[in-house]
């Protein structure tokens, strides 16, 4: 089942918007600072939040996809803040170590999330242990984000 989530902006969301429309640049250039304001400080954030706490509680396995390193660097310190247990693959993880990577995901109960890039972890693996997908951002071409998709959702699987 697919489903999408919107979200509004948050507080500090608004201030950038309203400024950058008035043309006042003298605004928090970077508004992702750890703890609670790094998930305050953004909408989409904080709806992962609230969905993840879900997610946990009932025992699923969840895959982030980004299409932007950055974003995984903010996304790795949020899982570090709220403590959840997770894996990460991108570009910069050698070949060699992302068999690793994806086997500790996969034979790990207690690890929750697997952050990969669309583009990194979007083709050619098998990560059925996971039963949860979720893009944080859209890839610009939608079909990355099916196969991204199908990592997950595979014949015969019964979660």
């Amino acid at each position: 089942m697919e489903q999408v989530i919107y979200h509004g902006l948050s507080e500090l969301q608004r201030k950038i918007y309203l400024n950058i429309l008035i043309r006042n640049y003298d605004v928090e250039p970077e508004p992702f600072e750890e703890g609670e304001h790094l998930v305050e400080a953004s909408g989409k954030l904080y709806t992962l939040d609230l969905l993840l706490k879900y997610l946990s509680a009932m025992g699923h396995k969840t895959l982030i996809f980004s299409q932007m390193t950055r974003m995984l660097d903010i996304l790795q310190d949020y899982l570090t803040y709220r403590g959840y247990t997770y894996e990460r693959l991108d570009g910069s993880v050698r070949a060699e170590e992302r068999f690793n990577v994806i086997r500790r995901f996969s034979d790990d109960e207690e690890t929750f999330v697997f952050l990969l890039s669309t583009r990194a972890g979007g083709i050619g693996i098998n990560l059925s242990a996971a039963d949860t997908v979720i893009f944080y951002d859209s890839d610009f071409n939608p079909q990355s984000d099916l196969q991204a998709t199908d990592r997950v959702h595979r014949i015969g699987q019964t979660k």
